[in-house]
């Protein structure tokens, strides 16, 4: 009997491995592969949460289940994003990639990046007014609307 629970969950343990390797390996290929982005994204997402927890405790204005209901509903949003952005990239026309769609990845990851980076600075702007230069929000503002930053300028 021992052993036959161990064939079974030696067989288990293959089974569930083998799924778990072609169901990355679908993804990689035809969702997402960009693991770095998804890296610098979720830190960017957790900062914003953080600074966004500060600040409703500042206002008084935290609330547990719409917490987590706004994270939740943030987190299947850029899922959602994301995932329809790579497909698209991914996608094949006779067996090959349309090129000249390739440009589009870096204005909508890094325009979702520029969002989220301004909800920190509007986090920031809201905790500790006049912390940070009129400069500096001006900045990632207009990035956040554009989906793209521009080399500030400077005039003596």
């Amino acid at each position: 009997m021992i052993e036959f629970v161990q064939f079974n969950t030696k067989l288990t343990t293959i089974l569930a491995a083998s799924i778990l390797t072609i169901l990355k390996q679908f993804i990689i290929e035809h969702v997402f592969s960009d693991v770095q982005f998804l890296i610098g994204i979720t830190l960017l997402f957790t900062l914003d949460n953080l600074s966004g927890t500060v600040k409703a405790f500042v206002k008084g204005e935290f609330d547990l289940p719409t917490y987590f209901k706004k994270t939740i509903v943030k987190i299947a949003a850029y899922a959602f994003f994301i995932g329809g952005v790579g497909i698209l990239l991914k996608m094949k026309v006779d067996n090959q990639k349309a090129e000249w769609i390739q440009w589009v990845d870096d204005y909508l990851y890094m325009g979702v990046a520029l969002a989220e980076f301004w909800s920190i600075v509007q986090n920031i702007n809201a905790i500790s007014p006049g912390l940070l230069p009129s400069w500096i929000t001006k900045l990632f503002k207009d990035a956040a609307e554009k989906g793209q930053l521009s080399k500030p300028t400077f005039t003596p």
